[in-house]
């Protein structure tokens, strides 16, 4: 990833391929002091790392509220674990399930235990039968030092392609 510097509006713009990547400077301890992203010009797929419980922005009345309430997809990302469903299943329940993705990290479903198995909810169910949930593959080395210039894993890019398919695929998706 190349960094390309901050703007006026208080983001760092980076670059990696064709793909244009910002984020906010600095450390931010609550939603509201997310600063509003700057104007872009050409079409994108925004991608917020909200940091915190889908409750707290959808009690909020700032741009990261609407965005969540107004955007075309919403993809919620959980781990693989038992905790991590219940999760997503209590988060789903908060949201419009006709617009909503999953995208679970860890091991493919087929090898997860029985445990993690049986933990999914009616609303995480739902999304598996309709295609909805995407299996994102852990890889430790970018779990450790982030992005980095080398190449992304294939599996990884291929997970990503099945996501960016269901967005864009979403009729609720608008560009």
């Amino acid at each position: 990833m190349t960094e390309l510097g901050v703007d006026d509006h208080g983001w760092v713009h980076g670059a990696r391929d064709q793909v244009r990547l910002d984020r906010a400077a600095g450390v931010r301890t609550h939603p509201d002091a997310v600063p509003t992203p700057s104007p872009i010009d050409t079409p994108v797929v925004t991608v917020i790392d909200v940091g915190c419980p889908v409750e707290r922005l959808l009690d909020g009345h700032d741009w990261l509220t609407s965005l969540l309430i107004d955007a075309g997809s919403v993809v919620v990302v959980a781990r693989a674990t038992i905790p991590g469903l219940r999760r997503l299943e209590s988060t789903l329940h908060l949201l419009d399930a006709e617009r909503t993705i999953a995208a679970v990290l860890g091991q493919p479903r087929r090898r997860w235990s029985r445990a993690v198995a049986h933990g999914i909810g009616g609303l995480t169910a739902a999304l598996v039968a309709d295609g909805r949930l995407v299996e994102i593959p852990e890889d430790r080395t970018l779990a450790l030092h982030g992005l980095t210039p080398a190449p992304l894993p294939a599996r990884l890019l291929t997970a990503a392609g099945v996501l960016l398919s269901l967005i864009e695929g979403n009729p609720h998706h608008a560009r």
